[in-house]
């Protein structure tokens, strides 16, 4: 058995399902946190420590961070490890004690690292609209008929909203109420000039925001650092609580 699978905390669904903009043809991402072998907690291999690991199980495209690389990521804003943090109720496939716990100490994680993490990622989607270098099968076509790379631009404009609501209102929602708006924009409705005036003007709202957002200005390391240690303690003195689901 691939050792994820039997040391699975929490497994969600991810990308378009998560965000509320999946369609009947989009693809199913799973997302997961994962104990390492106590093995690799107490021998001298650093691989624990990896971010993740990535590949294909049954047929579907499944990233997997071990939970104390996840928390690290999460501590700096990471968008990929929030999405599983903040998943939507409805998308969690699986959860442990463990992994329940670690959601509900979602708020820990909060501050305003957001903004330049989320608007890190959205340049990397403006990035990649603009060069056109990650479109592959109809996504080509996509680019020719719009000249731009329209799921980026959909990408782009999602993560500054999910960043200014973040700022302004103190939580994350990555299940974007603008469903239609964002659909309209992976269907080319907007031109490239408008896309990018778009991004522009939601990332200047963000850096105005953030100076007098109510996040704190870093996260609750501590506390996190705390929880991981005991949990780890509990695992690798063989306690099974930690994978008991709920």
């Amino acid at each position: 058995m691939v050792w994820w699978i039997s040391n699975r905390i929490l497994v969600t669904r991810g990308g378009s399902h998560a965000y509320g903009l999946s369609r009947p043809d989009s693809d199913e991402d799973i997302r997961a946190i994962a104990l390492p072998p106590v093995s690799w907690l107490l021998g001298m291999d650093l691989v624990g420590q990896r971010a993740q690991t990535v590949e294909e199980h049954a047929g579907q495209d499944v990233v997997v961070h071990t939970v104390a690389k996840f928390c690290r990521l999460a501590l700096h804003a990471n968008p990929n490890t929030w999405d599983i943090l903040f998943c939507p109720d409805d998308q969690i496939l699986m959860q442990t004690v463990m992994g329940a716990e670690l959601r509900a100490m979602g708020e820990k994680f909060l501050s305003k690292r957001a903004y330049q993490s989320y608007s890190g990622y959205a340049a990397s989607q403006l990035k990649k609209m603009r060069t056109h270098n990650t479109a592959h099968g109809s996504r080509q076509a996509e680019v020719r008929t719009f000249g731009y790379d329209t799921k980026n631009a959909m990408h782009l404009i999602r993560l500054l909203l999910t960043a200014r609501a973040l700022l302004q209102e103190g939580y994350v929602n990555i299940r974007r109420p603008e469903r239609e708006f964002l659909l309209s924009i992976r269907d080319g409705h907007y031109t490239n000039i408008e896309i990018q005036d778009m991004a522009a003007q939601l990332d200047s709202e963000c850096r105005q925001i953030v100076h007098r957002s109510g996040l704190p200005d870093v996260p609750e390391t501590a506390a996190v650092k705390d929880w991981l240690i005991e949990w780890q303690r509990q695992w690798v003195n063989g306690d099974l609580r930690v994978l008991t689901p709920v």
